[in-house]
């Protein structure tokens, strides 16, 4: 299981980064990776990939009712 999770982590913590850079208005974009990486970091194979895909989640599902700039764009 936590290999499964490793992989997401591995997967949408670099991609979330690259979406984030591609569609938040560039005023703002360096802010905006900033709060939403607040304390977020990939974590090697072992349980603490547990909290760090879990406050992932957090962080986008709080996308889809943000009004920052590009919030949405990021979250869809």
């Amino acid at each position: 299981m936590l290999e499964r999770i490793d992989a997401f982590e591995n997967l949408w913590f670099p991609r979330t980064r690259a979406i984030i850079q591609r569609v938040v208005p560039e005023a703002s974009r360096g802010r905006f990776e900033a709060q939403f990486f607040h304390e977020l970091s990939q974590q090697p194979l072992e349980p603490g990939v547990v909290g760090s895909v879990r406050t992932w989640i957090t962080c986008f599902e709080a996308l889809a009712s943000s009004r920052e700039p590009g919030a949405r764009e990021v979250h869809a």
